[in-house]
């Protein structure tokens, strides 16, 4: 069948003799802009179709997806627990050179009685100075108070910094013992995914979605060559008849309507089997997602054990901050004690406050 109905010249010519003309030049131009919006949905579409495919592996074919399903998804399955068994061995090195679990479970108790006898120093400090503020100068008021305020924001990181490693290790803890484990048992952890491993509903709801998919890509080659065509028609009916009043230009961009709804269509239905294939694939390309824990009920998540460094080095940083921080800090409010107490014995005698 004809792009256009033979009625639908008669009413184009029509149009062409009424007034306010547009010249062929212009009615190109609307034509060209709605061809530029067909061809861009076209070509989004299949953009949208390589960002799923081609990380995966597949081609550009859509009649080799559904044969190359089984290579490309334990390729991937494949890549994954080599690349998991890798990174996991390679966290528990990088571990124990760092001294292991055990020496950041004991640096952070160590951190936890330094934090318990700076906050006691502090309140001290606290004390000493409101107690005998009324007594002192106004400028050595003033220089206590900034310190005492600068000493309460310290412990405010302090605590800060203790509490997220404390909640950080205890959230982590079975799977920084796993990696924190001797060698040959974090061998053992892994041996698992020496295994192929293809879940086998996901390997088959992806060969359906391909299946699917393959089909709409022939559906939207259809709506491509329509639409070229129609774009050559339009553009000799543009040629041959202009000048066109603004009711016969718009009754031939019309024609565009259909294949803008066809493409609208595939559009929703493309979405949506890209979404649940891209859920497929993510499945084959994480399982094994977990991994027995010979030493809980509970199994390791295989995401988690190939993020273990990173959480450990967290851990690791924070403690160091702590250290680093607790010297000069502990230095600043002895230097500030003492300072204030003799600011204070001048005026009252000595042996009226606390001792730190």
């Amino acid at each position: 069948m004809s792009v256009f109905e033979h009625s639908d010249f008669l009413s184009l010519r029509f149009f062409t003799m009424s007034t306010h003309p547009i010249s062929a030049a212009n009615a190109m131009c609307d034509l060209t802009a709605m061809r530029n919006v067909i061809d861009g949905a076209q070509a989004e579409l299949l953009v949208d179709v390589r960002r799923v495919l081609r990380p995966a592996g597949f081609g550009r074919d859509p009649e080799e997806w559904v044969a190359a399903a089984d290579a490309v998804l334990n390729a991937l399955n494949q890549d994954y627990r080599h690349e998991a068994k890798v990174e996991i061995m390679e966290n528990a090195r990088k571990i124990a050179r760092k001294g292991g679990l055990d020496k950041l479970t004991n640096s952070l108790v160590d951190m936890a009685r330094v934090f318990d006898t700076a906050q006691t120093r502090l309140r001290n400090f606290e004390t000493m100075y409101e107690g005998g503020k009324a007594r002192l100068p106004e400028v050595d008021r003033l220089q206590y108070s900034d310190a005492l305020n600068t000493f309460n924001k310290l412990i405010v990181v302090l605590e800060l910094e203790l509490s997220t490693g404390r909640r950080r290790l205890n959230d982590n803890k079975a799977m920084l013992l796993a990696l924190g484990a001797p060698t040959p048992d974090v061998r053992r952890l892994i041996q698992p995914l020496n295994s192929a491993s293809l879940p086998d509903e996901a390997v088959a709801s992806a060969k359906a979605w391909l299946h699917e998919l393959a089909e709409l890509s022939s559906l939207r080659s259809l709506v491509e060559t329509r639409s070229g065509a129609l774009f050559a028609i339009t553009s000799r009916i543009v040629s041959m008849w202009a000048p066109f009043t603004p009711e016969g230009l718009e009754a031939v961009l019309a024609k565009y309507a259909v294949v803008q709804s066809d493409l609208d269509e595939l559009t929703v239905k493309q979405g949506r089997i890209l979404m649940a294939l891209q859920e497929d694939i993510d499945v084959v390309a994480s399982s094994p997602p977990m991994l027995p824990n010979r030493d809980s009920v509970t199994d390791l998540c295989v995401a988690d054990l190939r993020g273990g460094f990173q959480v450990f080095t967290e851990i690791y940083d924070a403690v160091e901050m702590m250290q680093e921080v607790n010297g000069p800090f502990f230095d600043a409010m002895e230097r500030a004690t003492a300072q204030l107490r003799g600011a204070l014995e001048l005026r009252v005698g000595p042996n009226v406050f606390v001792m730190l």
